[in-house]
């Protein structure tokens, strides 16, 4: 098990109002000016998250309601 894979757990347990938090700081160290570390670690967490069908599609039934249209 990998820092990653325990990252990609953390996110699965904490309620869907964090998990969103923490998803949309992960897309923040993708920005260009960030250390390429940074990029590098939320490039990893992020692979490790989408590579999970059955947690995206967690997360996607229980922010999808709360998506205004």
């Amino acid at each position: 098990i990998t820092i990653c894979d325990i990252i990609v757990i953390i996110i699965v347990m904490l309620k869907i109002t964090e998990c969103e938090i923490f998803l949309s700081l992960l897309v923040k160290f993708l920005d260009g000016e960030k250390p390429m570390w940074q990029r590098a670690g939320a490039l990893e967490v992020l692979y490790k998250f989408c590579s999970q069908p059955l947690l995206l599609k967690y997360v996607h039934y229980y922010i999808r309601p709360r998506i205004k249209k």
